[in-house]
C-alpha cells in the first residue's frame, strides 16, 4: 500500500520532535522509550481528525506488524547505516 508507506515514512519519527532521538547509548530502557514516544505522539496528534488512524499506523512501524511497517523500518535502518558511513568519511 503505497499511501501507507508514505504516511509511515513521514510520521515514524514524529514523536522525536518532543522526546528527541533516543539511542541505545542513552541507556533508556526500550519500554520507557516506547512510553515516552507514545505519549509524545498522542500529544502531537491531539485533536487531529485522523489521530487514531495515524497512531495505529505508527504502531505498525514500531511493531513491524505489516509489510509496510517492516519495509519502512528496514528503510530507516538502511538510512541510519548510510548516514553513519557518510559521517565516517567526513571525519
Amino acid at each position: 500500500d503505497r499511501e501507507k508507506v508514505i504516511t509511515l515514512a513521514l510520521i515514524h519519527d514524529l514523536a522525536e520532535v518532543i522526546v528527541g532521538d533516543i539511542t541505545p547509548l542513552d541507556g533508556v530502557p526500550k519500554d520507557e522509550k516506547r512510553k515516552q514516544e507514545e505519549k509524545a505522539l498522542a500529544t502531537l496528534l491531539q485533536g487531529h481528525p485522523r489521530s487514531e488512524e495515524l497512531q495505529s499506523i505508527w504502531q505498525e512501524f514500531e511493531d513491524r506488524t505489516t509489510p509496510e511497517g517492516k519495509f519502512v523500518s528496514d528503510l530507516d535502518k538502511l538510512d541510519m547505516g548510510l548516514q553513519a558511513e557518510i559521517y565516517e568519511q567526513d571525519f
